[in-house]
């Protein structure tokens, strides 16, 4: 029941994504479906990004994808695109990481998938990049995230951009050391899967809001939307600041009504519910305004100065903020941010 409310009160704030994931879709699959493709007249030197990767014999691994899964021909067309290319070594080792000898031992839906979320219908160069998302989804429909290490470019905080900006006739190419992994797992997934958030992660799950955070995509007329979640989450460090020691512990905190934290009105739920957001946002989306929660009845109010500030106190200039290295983590559906304190439930007086 809970889950369906929540989902309702979501719908209006993502179709406008789900709209550009489709648009994004559709065009990616009338290009690649074409039994003959509009090839560009180039009226340049530059060679197209899939004459590029053929004729380079250091991505000979990546363009074997690209002509398995026909792909090739739509990076021959206007475009513009943008290409995070591996190189032969970063596909070795993404074969060795998955217990495979090629990529002739991948369906070719897993190796189109693999090319796909490489690729971003855009073209960009390293000036365009932030600390957070890349301003377009990838063709899988996920977001690319960036982030600075001195002046080194790290995607997905795993893959280094080691040559940018290597400009096409339908766009630009950047090499990487990496194979960038598809992002498969929930936001609720991704947490739970670090050991440093074990109160927070069951603090969802006895909540209920594992739930909801699981889901991907809902039904929405004839289509499937995407669901987009960001979470606030606090790691065990934080808690044990406040003396707080196991999940008994951090639910006493917040409420005396421990048998009734699965309803909306319990302290606990509303505490764990504050810091799960209705939208998805990296750090580089945030601006100078209010996030509604997931139940959209009451927010988190963001103010962008030398810092993030998360409900800050005029009076005293207290905030909550980020740990910036531990933030920008990118799911399936949505974002994992880590902060540096409590966050309790801010409700603003009625006017």
């Amino acid at each position: 029941m809970k889950t369906e409310y929540i989902m309702k009160k979501t719908v209006s704030r993502l179709l406008p994504l789900y709209s550009r994931d489709l648009v994004l879709l559709i065009i990616l699959l009338i290009s690649g479906c074409k039994e003959d493709p509009d090839i560009w007249e180039v009226d340049t030197v530059q060679q197209v990004i899939s004459e590029y990767v053929a004729e380079n014999p250091d991505f000979s691994e990546f363009n074997t994808i690209l002509l398995t899964t026909g792909l090739n021909s739509l990076l021959s067309v206007r475009g513009p695109f943008t290409l995070f290319l591996p190189t032969n070594t970063a596909m070795e080792a993404y074969y060795e990481d998955h217990g495979i000898a090629s990529s002739a031992e991948m369906s070719v839906d897993d190796q189109k998938d693999l090319a796909l979320n490489h690729l971003v219908s855009l073209r960009l160069e390293t000036n365009d990049f932030g600390l957070g998302a890349i301003t377009e989804l990838n063709a899988l429909g996920d977001y690319l995230v960036t982030e600075f290490v001195e002046s080194d470019i790290i995607l997905n905080k795993q893959s280094l951009i080691i040559k940018r900006n290597i400009s096409a006739a339908n766009g630009v190419i950047h090499h990487i050391d990496k194979v960038i992994e598809p992002v498969t797992l929930s936001v609720f997934e991704l947490l739970e899967a670090s050991p440093s958030y074990s109160m927070f992660t069951e603090g969802l799950i006895r909540t209920g809001l594992k739930d909801t955070l699981n889901t991907i995509q809902f039904p929405y007329g004839q289509k499937m939307a995407r669901t987009r979640f960001t979470l606030l989450a606090v790691a065990d460090t934080t808690f044990q600041r406040y003396g707080i020691q196991d999940i008994d512990q951090l639910v006493a905190y917040f409420t005396d009504a421990p048998d009734s934290i699965t309803f909306l009105e319990n302290g606990f739920y509303r505490y764990m519910e504050y810091h799960c957001l209705g939208g998805t946002y990296y750090l580089n989306q945030f601006d100078t305004r209010v996030f509604p929660i997931l139940s959209y009845d009451n927010n988190v109010d963001v103010r962008i100065a030398e810092d993030y500030k998360l409900n800050l106190q005029v009076q005293t200039g207290k905030y909550t903020g980020f740990y910036i290295e531990e933030s920008n983590y990118p799911a399936k559906n949505g974002t994992v941010h880590t902060i540096n304190d409590l966050l309790p439930v801010f409700q603003p007086a009625p006017t």
